[in-house]
């Protein structure tokens, strides 16, 4: 059975992330949906819970990331069912470097806006981010959407969650370790890479790559996938 790939979207995001992905590779990408976490739940937990919840299919698998679902990824590695053939990480979060001050005092100032309040916000935030990142029309009102069903009760626990990462995650299944690949925009100010885990960069990219260099981010999946269908069956 052809590989398949097995990716989970950013904060509060979802399958909407990877719509040309989803367009271009159809069943073979499988876009989990987000549970909802337990109480004062570290990513660590959450993460062994949502591999548990994942249905694979037969033969062998590509599992990854965008942003904040990149760390979900690394964590939920050692927890899969069968050993993934690869890590795929989109814009990923490798280092607690890469967590900014910035980023840091946005999730203490999230804390203090009251949920109904941020609701109203998410969808003004997302436009004016669409229009920074220069999205096309159609990929900015997918943008909004996802803002718009943003649960802000979710969100609050994926900053949290999120800021209190404890990084450098175990990358092995059963004692064997998962070779790694890592794509990310070289002009991300959301998730910089500044110890370059990265390998490639794209040049002109910031965040959003997979609407902004959509072509790119799938070629990226495609070429996982052959690797993963050139190495055969997963052990288990």
């Amino acid at each position: 059975m052809a590989a398949t790939c097995v990716l989970l979207p950013g904060l509060a995001a979802d399958r909407r992330l990877f719509q040309p992905q989803l367009d271009a590779l159809g069943a073979r990408l499988i876009v989990p949906a987000w549970l909802a976490p337990e109480p004062c739940e570290r990513l660590e937990p959450y993460a062994a819970r949502l591999a548990r919840s994942v249905t694979l299919p037969d033969g062998p698998y590509v599992l990854g990331g965008f942003s904040f679902g990149s760390q979900a990824a690394q964590e939920m590695v050692r927890h899969m069912p069968r050993r993934p053939a690869e890590l795929l990480l989109l814009c990923g979060v490798r280092s607690l470097a890469q967590l900014t001050p910035w980023f840091h005092l946005q999730q203490r100032i999230g804390t203090l806006v009251p949920r109904a309040v941020a609701q109203r916000l998410y969808a003004p935030y997302a436009r004016r981010f669409a229009r920074r990142s220069g999205l096309a029309p159609g990929h900015a009102q997918l943008l909004v959407d996802m803002a718009r069903g943003i649960d802000p009760a979710f969100l609050d626990w994926s900053t949290w969650a999120c800021a209190r990462w404890r990084g450098e995650p175990d990358l092995r299944h059963h004692g064997v370790a998962v070779p790694v690949r890592h794509l990310h925009g070289a002009l991300d100010r959301v998730i910089p890479d500044p110890l370059g885990h990265a390998t490639p960069t794209l040049a002109d990219a910031g965040h959003l790559i997979t609407y902004t260099h959509a072509a790119a981010v799938t070629a990226a999946i495609e070429a996982a996938l052959a690797r993963a269908d050139a190495a055969g069956s997963s052990p288990g």
